[in-house]
């Protein structure tokens, strides 16, 4: 059972219900910037999605019966989300690398998923603050251009790594269980230097339209700042060790780095949103569960975008879960929501 109970061209939102059986739906123009534009209202939780392609399925013991007709025909999914968004201020930004995928801006709203090899960018007075699935946290300040190389953490068959590009602008990275087990498993390139990690803290400033930002005395090349631990810049030069309390300038990859007195003024004005200070639950952000059978209640599953469901239900109302790329979720008769470890058969019909 399914009703359009309201539609407006010009503001280009839409709104929906879905109060028995399911659907598929594929999210056009409507939905491409603003994950509010289109809504789906089931009886268990608000739906919403950004540039986003998923099904919907409110079960009763039919879907179980589909799923036992399947359960022999095992298909491997493996959700892409290496990250997601905490916090987030002005424009934001990502496109992706792969060139298997789309290359369209995806505008990020809170929750929104981070994926291997996608490029990210905030414009100006922007701020956006991303945790990934070790507890790691890059936040990058207006003007920059960071790109996620590869990634990969406590995955089937794959060694744990983490391969970043700073571009330009600002940074600040708190390193997460992936660079402290191995840290040679954590690269950072930049345009001048490889940064190295050690357990830490640190600030990466560079290539910024320091004019622009107000920030005097700054030259061409890459400033770094060590909050806590340990960085290694390499270069063509050579490499040299920054400590807690130390900062650094490197003008170009064949120049040698030059220990600072002073942090860069601009090293510090932004961080009014330090990443250390913004609570973020990375086991709830993340974790997938495995559930026995096919209980009652609603199933969706992401074929792509950014999806975000709103629970309606006694204690758990208002409780929301974010999905992405291949991620799968049941909402329960309580409202209790599960991200799913991975999509029941009946899901990939």
């Amino acid at each position: 059972v399914f009703s359009v109970s309201a539609f407006d061209n010009e503001k280009k939102t839409t709104k929906m219900s879905l109060e028995k059986g399911g659907l598929h739906l594929t999210q056009g123009t409507f939905g491409k910037d603003n994950p509010e534009s289109i809504v789906v209202e089931t009886p268990l939780v608000t739906i919403s999605g950004q540039q986003a392609k998923f099904n919907i399925r409110l079960c009763n013991k039919d879907c179980a019966e589909e799923e036992e007709k399947g359960a022999n025909d095992e298909k491997l999914i493996t959700a892409e989300v290496v990250g997601r968004v905490v916090d987030r201020h002005g424009e934001a930004y990502a496109q992706s690398n792969d060139t298997r995928r789309s290359m369209e801006k995806r505008p990020l709203a809170l929750g929104a998923p981070i994926y291997r090899s996608d490029q990210l960018f905030t414009g100006k007075d922007s701020y956006l603050l991303m945790a990934f699935r070790d507890g790691g946290r890059i936040a990058l300040k207006s003007g920059s251009k960071f790109i996620v190389e590869d990634y990969r953490f406590q995955e089937p068959g794959q060694a744990d790594k983490a391969m970043f590009r700073f571009v330009r602008g600002g940074m600040r990275a708190i390193t997460g269980k992936l660079g402290k087990a191995d840290q040679d498993a954590y690269s950072l390139e930049t345009p001048v230097a490889t940064v190295g990690i050690r357990g830490t803290v640190f600030d990466l400033l560079g290539d910024c339209d320091c004019e622009g930002e107000a920030i005097p005395g700054l030259i061409k090349g890459l400033y770094a700042a060590v909050y806590e631990g340990s960085i290694v810049l390499k270069n063509g030069k050579g490499e040299m060790q920054l400590s807690q309390g130390q900062a650094a300038h490197v003008s170009g990859w064949k120049a040698a780095g030059k220990i600072l007195k002073h942090y860069p003024q601009g090293m510090t004005k932004d961080h009014a949103r330090s990443p250390e200070k913004k609570k973020a639950n990375i086991g709830k952000m993340f974790e997938a569960e495995k559930i026995v059978g096919v209980p009652p209640g609603l199933y969706l599953y992401a074929e792509d975008g950014h999806i975000r469901l709103i629970s309606k239900r006694g204690s758990n109302k208002g409780k929301v879960l974010n999905l992405g790329r291949y991620e799968a979720a049941h909402v329960g008769r309580n409202g209790k929501l599960t991200r799913l470890f991975k999509p029941k058969f009946f899901q990939l019909k």
